[in-house]
This record gives structure tokens, C-alpha cells and sequence, in this order.
């Protein structure tokens, strides 16, 4: 079989997949694709549409549907009723889990192409030492992109490190590391287990951050451009942010606190309340690590998110906030006001249902950036913000609670409350409610950013979802789809985690199938 690396546009909404030996469209032979350093830069660039695509859109609005923070409308049509309705997950045939598990390894073949391609150019005496610090650059890119997309299946796929036994077989994903594409499936590999795949990680990330903070030390003009905030390349704040989030799904609270307040301490700064909005409405904010570039040329590559809960034009919804969601801030509209997030992320508005004007809080924390639009109607497209500020300080406060540090996980608790609430007053916790306080506070500032079935899977906590909204939205509750609310999970839950989609069962020999499918 000719051997090919993958292409690097990969489907927003997941509506497409493939298996490790099959040719996509309108790639090039593995061996004319890097002959040179331009080439590498080339291909380099794909990985940053890789990161992209991954960071956005389907990648990460699906496993907030299932979660306990949104409810289907019965204007949907079914639109992501594969999340949100819990008996579907049952089945893992569905295109959405065949997108979420063959973009990722898809991206990771190419990150395992690109780097056996520049090992012998960064050995080559012809190239200069400049070139040679690009290339070192590249690399550290591609161990960075790999990692975080080994994250990301690890994270859907398999079951908490803190639940499980992490070296028990079969409960991490395969472990890929050369590029050797075939058509023999006896071949394809099995299972690692857990603590090995996120060994893989850290060693990916480690590998990362020398190879970039080289390149940032190196003394180049511009070398160090990207530390800073709405850094469109990586730089080593982004690989220790991402480093942060591995040590507390591992439970490492002392890495987790040595890690967020590294990046806490860098150049960047919480929104404030006046920035905030502008934040999510022109992905441009003092707190955003690294965010992935796009321009107007190239919006047919940035997903519009914003779509999975609203239609463009503003008139339907798909998903709307369950009452948990909107309780998080407060039990009254002036506690609820009082929190920027909460004017920020919903709004009340008269939907269309069955030739009814029904109000309902509707959800915009992704309302749509004008820079990606192609017409004048909102195409609700908005980049992805893998990295925030806040979520470092929303690490620091779960750690530092979980060692037993109350004073610090107060302080970065106070610290983040003070950058999103009009009037601020400091309050100190001890106990399980100051575990509770900090977990609210990470649900409230990342609804809809991929986190919540992670974060409730490994605190061992089950979920309802709740149509009391009271009397502001007393006409919501009928135009609410019946399976989508009736949803519970139990604390254990299996299908906290996701099943290995069918083609992969069928194609690998040595595949073993999450529990519960």
C-alpha cells in the first residue's frame, strides 16, 4: 500500500472519519512531502489547522450536551440528540464518536510523519544554525500538538485516572509514535494502558517546551513574540498550561500548583469586566493564552459554535440552559446580574415553537465574530480558546484545596471572583465547601468549553437536569424534548465515558471496548 500522511483539514462538525490505512483525498506521497525547510514550515502550518479544528466546534460542544449544563429543544430536529439524549451514546456506530477519535489520530500520524522527516534535515550539516533552530522549533510544535491531542482522546475516551487503576490493561488508548500506515489490521495496535498514555504525554510535553523555549531564548528578532496574550503560535506558557491540566486529572496537586502559577505569574491577565464580552464576541482578550489564527480568508475553517445551540436566525434554538446551569449564579436576578458571566452567556429571547413566541434563556457565550462572517447574517463562527487564564486559576484554587493549602486556594478562588462579579466581597471557605465553592466556580466559567463530563467523572458526582426555571420562563418547560430532559447519570456512570466507535472495533483485532457497551 502507498504510504500517505493524513490532509489537515478536518471536519468541524465531525461528519466524516477514517481508519489508519485509508488515503484521504488530496494528500501527497510521504515521500515528497518535506524536502526541504520551506516544506517543513508548510507542513508545520497544517499542524497549527490540526490544533485549530480541535480545539473548536464539535471537538468540544458534544460532551456539554451530555452534561447536566444544557436541554434540547423540540425544534432541534434532532441535532445533537446523539449527546444529549443518554439511551443514543449507547450505540457507538454514530459518525460523531468516528470524527472525535479519527481526527485526533489522524493529527498524530502527521505529527508522527513531520517529526521522523526533520530528525536527519536538523542533523544535516547543510543546513545553517538558524534553519536548524526553526526546525528544532517545528518539532517542539509537533511533540506539543501530539500530546494535546492524546489529551483529548484520553480524556473521551477512557475513564478518570483518579477512579481507575491507571495501570490496569486496556483502560488508556493506543500509543502511536511512527509512522507506519498499513493495510494489515493484525498490525494496528491494541490498548496501553492508562498511566502509559499520559506518561506519553509528559514526555511529549517535556520534549515540547526544551525544543520552544530554545527557539524563544534563541536571540532571533521576534523569538519571544509569542509570550504574550492571543498568541496565534505556541510558546512554552501554552505547553505548561496544558501541563497544569495533566497533573490535576492526575490528581498531582503539587505539579498542578507549581504549573498554574507559572503561568499565572507570565504576561497575562484576568479580563475585566469591560473586556469581557469583547473577549468572547472578537476572540481577542488579555487572558487568552493561545489562540489558534484565522482570518477572514480562511472562516471556512473556523467552526460556527455558536450554531450547536442556536440557529442564525435568532429566532430558534437547539439547546437552551437547564435551570442548573442558570442557578450556578445566583437564585435571583440581581445575584445572577451581579456576575459578568452570567450577562455575558445568556439571554432571554421569544423563540419560534410550533407558531408560539416561547421566552427562554438562551445561551451566546459564542455569539459570533464578525471578522468570520461571509455575508451580513451571523454565521455564529468564533475561534477556539484552548488556553485561558482563568482556567489556570481555577486549577490552582482545586489543588491547593485538595492539599490541604486553604489560604491559597481562597486566594485564587477571591482572585477570580473579583475579576467577574460588579460587586466583589471576599469570602474564605474550609472543608467540602470550599471543594464545592471551586467546583461551582469552574462549571460557571467554562459551560460550554468541553470540561464538565470530565470534571464530573472524576469527581465521582451524578447529575439531573432541571426545568424548574420559575416564573420568568414559565411556557419553556413544554417545548422541552422529554428524553433530553429526563436524563440522570449515576456517580460511576459509564457512559461518563465514550465507547470506541464501531469502525475501530471492527477494524483493529486487538481493540478492546470501553465497559458498559
Amino acid at each position: 500500500m502507498k504510504k500517505i500522511f493524513l490532509i489537515f483539514a478536518l471536519p468541524a462538525l465531525l461528519f466524516a472519519s477514517c481508519s489508519m490505512n485509508e488515503e484521504p483525498v488530496g494528500t501527497l506521497g510521504d515521500k515528497d512531502a518535506i524536502l526541504n525547510v520551506r516544506d517543513a514550515l508548510a507542513f508545520r502550518n497544517g499542524l497549527y489547522v490540526n490544533l485549530r479544528d480541535i480545539s473548536n466546534g464539535g471537538y468540544i460542544t458534544g460532551q456539554d450536551l451530555q452534561s447536566d449544563n444544557f436541554v434540547g429543544m423540540t425544534t432541534n430536529g434532532n441535532r445533537g440528540g446523539f449527546w444529549s439524549n443518554k439511551t443514543a451514546i449507547l450505540s457507538n456506530d454514530t459518525q460523531n464518536l468516528a470524527g472525535l477519535w479519527a481526527g485526533p489520530y489522524g493529527t498524530i500520524a502527521n505529527c508522527n510523519y513531520f517529526l521522523e522527516k526533520i530528525a536527519p534535515m536538523i542533523a544535516d550539516e547543510k543546513y545553517s544554525e538558524q534553519d536548524k533552530v526553526e526546525l528544532k522549533r517545528y518539532r517542539g510544535e509537533a511533540y506539543f500538538t501530539r500530546a494535546y491531542c492524546y489529551w483529548y482522546i484520553t480524556d473521551r475516551f477512557c475513564n478518570s485516572y483518579t477512579v481507575i487503576d491507571p495501570t490496569s490493561a486496556n483502560t488508556g488508548v493506543p500509543i502511536v509514535t511512527k509512522y507506519s500506515p498499513t493495510s494489515n489490521y493484525d498490525a494496528y495496535p491494541g490498548r496501553n494502558t492508562l498511566s502509559e498514555t499520559f506518561s506519553q504525554i509528559e514526555n511529549d510535553l517535556a520534549a515540547a517546551y526544551a525544543d520552544i523555549e530554545n527557539f524563544e531564548k534563541c536571540g532571533i528578532e521576534g523569538a519571544d513574540s509569542n509570550m504574550r496574550p492571543n498568541a496565534p503560535y505556541l510558546s512554552t506558557y501554552a505547553i505548561v498550561a496544558l501541563q497544569a491540566r495533566i497533573a490535576l486529572l492526575k490528581g498531582d496537586w503539587e505539579t498542578a500548583i507549581d504549573k498554574a502559577e507559572k503561568v499565572i505569574a507570565g504576561p497575562f491577565e484576568l479580563c475585566s469586566i469591560d473586556q469581557y464580552f469583547n473577549m468572547w464576541s472578537s476572540d481577542s482578550g488579555s487572558e487568552l493564552i493561545f489562540l489558534p489564527y484565522a482570518n477572514n480568508s480562511q472562516r471556512g475553517g473556523v467552526a460556527s459554535i455558536g450554531e450547536t445551540f442556536n440557529q442564525k436566525d435568532g429566532q430558534t434554538a437547539d439547546y437552551i440552559p437547564t435551570a442548573n446551569a442558570l442557578d450556578l449564579y445566583g437564585s435571583n436576578e440581581d445575584e445572577r446580574y451581579n456576575d459578568v458571566r452570567f450577562e455575558c452567556f445568556f439571554v432571554p429571547r421569544r423563540l419560534r415553537v410550533d407558531g408560539l413566541a416561547v421566552l427562554a434563556p438562551v445561551f451566546v457565550k459564542y455569539p459570533g465574530n464578525p471578522e468570520f462572517n461571509s455575508g451580513t447574517s451571523n454565521d455564529l463562527k468564533n475561534l477556539g480558546k484552548p488556553f485561558r487564564l482563568s482556567e489556570m486559576y481555577l486549577i490552582l484554587a482545586e489543588a491547593a484545596a485538595n492539599s490541604g493549602n486553604v489560604d491559597k486556594a481562597n486566594a485564587a478562588l477571591n482572585d477570580i471572583r473579583e475579576a467577574r462579579l460588579y460587586d466583589f466581597i471576599q469570602e474564605n471557605y474550609t472543608g467540602e465547601t470550599l471543594i464545592d465553592q471551586i467546583r461551582n466556580e469552574r462549571n460557571k466559567e467554562l459551560i460550554g468549553e468541553g470540561f464538565r463530563i470530565s470534571d464530573l467523572r472524576r469527581w465521582k458526582l451524578g447529575f439531573s437536569r432541571s426545568d424548574n426555571y420559575g416564573l420568568e420562563y414559565t411556557g419553556v418547560t413544554s417545548a422541552l424534548v422529554p428524553a433530553s430532559i429526563q436524563v440522570t447519570y449515576s456517580a460511576t456512570d459509564s457512559k461518563y465515558v465514550l465507547p470506541i466507535p464501531s469502525h475501530e472495533m471492527e477494524t483493529n483485532p486487538q481493540m478492546v471496548q470501553n465497559p458498559g457497551y
